[in-house]
């Protein structure tokens, strides 16, 4: 229960917060006593990615890498690349997953990954949802698809209802899992973005690894990864970030009957068959909100082939997530070297045999 003690007197505010102006409070308690309609066909894309929202969570749905195509299918007829989608039946990936707030020796934690969002504004190139988490905090969340590129940028803005401070600390969730190649491979998994100055590295969790949580000092981004593709969440500054959690995701969730299931002859049902998708959760370290203040994040979520051509372009050492095997310069070498034949005869099966003569030929006697 909320305690009965006097109101603070209101702060300026911090450092990162701005202040916005109280809505009337008879119009507030009127929308939110309206009902909110879950909708899941929210659509944003460009010429290299489609993605599709939902307003339970503010969730992506589905992204689809439109240059791509799924490897499986007749050859001509595979469909194009789902890279993302809800791999456990409504979990959805890149929201606000839990909050925590205290205030005055009351800690209160909500479950924000179901929290039905209000669709503020929709058109263009963005969609911006405003959700109530509690009494005493306001979330507005703006998803921008830029021009070309494989990325959104998003915006989260969190409003202090009250007339006293509070702390503020959140869960982010990033993909919640990732189409893999091929039913086992060595390569599914969670990479993790170290910082050290202008340099990167990376801490790898496999599916053996899972869960896991790295709470290193230095930590800069996470990825969902599998063979050729990364879904990465990259903060625009990295200081908030206290942990990274790396965790494995079902199809069913068995212990509370969610998920997807199968028909079995006869009736009834069983957990649906699959493999252990990798999910990614950025924890917040707690923060200080004055009254009447706003707190501002932004990030992009990346969703992208490991072309580094294409993770160059994001800096923060994107290019780590490529593994190139336990020599790095002789595989960047062949690469190059594959590229220039690709470049003289755009077909990349001549342009492998070409590069299996001269290296054949480099190897002979």
């Amino acid at each position: 229960g909320e305690e009965t003690a006097a109101a603070e007197e209101k702060t300026e505010p911090r450092p990162g917060e701005t202040q916005e102006p109280t809505a009337e409070a008879g119009d507030e308690e009127r929308e939110q006593a309206e009902p909110v309609e879950v909708v899941t066909d929210l659509t944003l894309e460009n010429d290299d990615i489609q993605t599709r929202w939902t307003n339970k969570g503010a969730g992506l749905v589905k992204a689809v890498l439109k240059k791509y195509r799924a490897s499986d299918g007749e050859q001509g007829k595979r469909p194009k690349l789902t890279l993302l989608k809800d791999f456990q039946e409504g979990r959805y990936g890149e929201v606000i997953e839990s909050v925590v707030i205290s205030s005055r020796g009351v800690t209160q934690k909500y479950s924000t990954d179901e929290l039905v969002y209000r669709v503020t504004e929709q058109g263009g190139n963005r969609i911006v949802f405003t959700g109530q988490v509690g009494d005493k905090l306001q979330v507005r969340k703006t998803v921008t698809m830029p021009e070309s590129g494989y990325h959104v940028e998003v915006d989260y803005a969190f409003y202090n209802r009250t007339d006293r401070k509070i702390n503020l600390q959140y869960n982010l969730r990033g993909a919640s899992g990732i189409m893999r190649e091929k039913p086992e491979t060595e390569y599914l998994g969670i990479r993790v973005g170290l910082r050290q100055g202008d340099e990167y590295d990376t801490a790898f969790y496999g599916p053996g690894d899972l869960p896991g949580t790295n709470e290193s000092a230095n930590l800069s981004w996470a990825a969902a990864v599998s063979h050729y593709f990364a879904a990465v969440t990259l903060p625009e500054n990295d200081d908030w970030i206290k942990e990274v959690m790396c965790r494995p995701v079902t199809p069913t969730l068995l212990k509370e009957g969610k998920g997807r299931w199968k028909d079995e002859s006869g009736g009834g049902g069983a957990a649906a068959d699959g493999y252990p998708a990798p999910e990614v959760v950025l924890v917040s370290a707690e923060t200080e909100l004055s009254a009447g203040g706003t707190l501002t994040r932004s990030h992009r979520f990346v969703m992208a082939p490991k072309d580094e051509k294409v993770l160059k372009g994001y800096n923060a050492g994107l290019t780590h997530l490529i593994y190139y095997g336990l020599i790095p310069i002789f595989s960047r070498a062949m690469l190059s070297v594959l590229r220039w034949f690709y470049y003289l005869i755009p077909n990349y099966g001549l342009a492998i045999i070409l590069l299996t003569l001269l290296v054949r030929g480099g190897l002979y006697p």
